[in-house]
Order: structure tokens, then C-alpha cells, then sequence
């Protein structure tokens, strides 16, 4: 129970954080002309498509969460998830080893 709570908070964390990149960098930058939509992405990736997808997560685990905080099986909502990540293929590949 505790791992499923720390993975709630940890995807709420990790939607604050993407949501407070494109707000504080990605946006202004593309506003100001300091760096162009290829370049950005290039730097943070479809910001577009990765908060949904970690807010759908969020939302599918809240969905499963008892009034009591426990939480019973995980299991689908994940399997069903999991090739949605497929979202940051693109992204990852353009990492230098």
C-alpha cells in the first residue's frame, strides 16, 4: 500500500513538475523567440502528451483508491497504461550515450 501511495504522489509530483517546465521554460522561450519548437522538443519533448498520460494514470489509480486510502489491484490499470509511454520513445532516443 505504502508503494502505490508513494507512486500516486510521485505522479502527482511528476505532473506539477512537467505542467512547471512548460509554464516557466518551454512557453516563454517559444514566446520569445530564444529557441524554436524543434529545439524545444528536442530539450523537453511533447510536454503536450505527457501530462495527460500521467494525469489519465493518476486519475485510473484515484478511480481504484477505497475512502480509507488502500488501494486494491493495480495490476490492469497498468497493463493498460504501459504502451501509452510509448509517448516518450521519440524523446528518449534523442539522448546522447
Amino acid at each position: 500500500q505504502e508503494a502505490i501511495f508513494e507512486l500516486s504522489r510521485g505522479e502527482q509530483d511528476l505532473i506539477d513538475d512537467l505542467k512547471l517546465a512548460r509554464k516557466a521554460y518551454h512557453d516563454p522561450m517559444l514566446k520569445l523567440s530564444i529557441m524554436s519548437e524543434e529545439e524545444l522538443t528536442h530539450i523537453f519533448g511533447n510536454l503536450d502528451a505527457y501530462i495527460p498520460l500521467h494525469e489519465d494514470l493518476l486519475v485510473q489509480l484515484s478511480k481504484v483508491t477505497d475512502p480509507d486510502g488502500t488501494v486494491g489491484e493495480i495490476g490492469q490499470i497498468f497493463a493498460n497504461w504501459l504502451p501509452r509511454l510509448n509517448a516518450y520513445k521519440d524523446y528518449c532516443s534523442n539522448q546522447l550515450a
